[in-house]
């Protein structure tokens, strides 16, 4: 008797593919809520930092090319602090000026507080409040923070009533290290390149460059060094080598002593 046999086929399972989530995009209106609502600009392309910089310069009449502010991340978020340069500037343009300053101290707490009141062109009024601890401090140590006090709230005044919310550089002084990474800065202090494009000082470079190259006698030459001076020393270092060199050369081309020339490449111009 014959049994007759069953072959059993494995059928292949069918596993389905997992669908893999496309990566988040924020569309453009949630970056300019990033930025106008949260102040974040770390979303932001080059372009666009070094725009949003240059209309926020224009809309308190600073010039963009002084480097007013400087870029920071805070907790995570990259955002602007002003420099000293912001508010001095600023004090001029809107003829701010000090109308009444009060000092008072919390024995207990050790903390200074300075109160100052400004006032613009137009007779406007703002009041600020600069604070800083005295613990643990004496004689010279002491008296240059009771200076910062003050500095801290003339500041703050001056931003306040220009209606600039951003905080100011000795603000930043005192946030804790590990919260803050100001953005721009090389280990040796100078501007880094990046910082440096963000902020249109390409735009001098390059200015520069091109003067150099139509130079047509040492006495222009030699004046350009010093018309550009402070734009000469924030440049980035490796800029500041370009520079350098271009520099000598066009002084070789128009007959100058290498030795006296005042722009020399690899010069230490810290």
């Amino acid at each position: 008797m014959t049994i007759p046999m069953t072959i059993k086929r494995n059928t292949p399972t069918v596993v389905a593919e997992r669908a893999t989530p496309a990566p988040a995009v924020i569309t453009p209106g949630e970056i300019m809520e990033q930025v106008l609502i949260k102040g974040d600009l770390k979303n932001l392309s080059e372009g666009e930092r070094a725009r949003y910089y240059t209309r926020v310069c224009e809309s308190v009449k600073l010039n963009p090319l002084t480097k007013p502010f400087e870029y920071i991340t805070l907790n995570g978020k990259l955002t602007l602090y002003a420099r000293k340069d912001a508010t001095d500037q600023l004090r001029t343009i809107h003829k701010v000026s000090v109308v009444e300053s009060t000092q008072e101290e919390l024995a207990e707490e050790k903390i200074y507080i300075v109160v100052t009141k400004v006032q613009n062109g137009e007779g406007r009024t703002d009041i600020a409040r600069g604070a800083v601890s005295l613990a643990g401090l004496k004689g010279e140590a002491l008296a240059n923070q009771i200076m910062k006090c003050e500095t801290k709230s003339k500041r703050r005044a001056t931003l306040s009533i220009c209606g600039l919310g951003f905080l100011d550089e000795t603000e930043i002084e005192d946030i804790d290290a590990k919260s803050k990474r100001v953005v721009g800065r090389s280990a040796d202090g100078r501007t880094t390149a990046y910082a440096a494009k963000n902020a249109g000082t390409d735009v001098i470079f390059n200015e520069i460059i091109a003067h150099v190259r139509a130079a047509p006698d040492l006495l222009f030459l030699d004046s350009l060094r010093n018309d550009y001076a402070q734009d000469l020393a924030d440049l980035p270092t490796r800029w500041a080598l370009l520079l350098s060199q271009e520099y000598e050369d066009k002084w070789k081309d128009l007959g100058g002593d290498p030795i006296e020339c005042p722009l020399q490449a690899g010069e230490d111009r810290g």
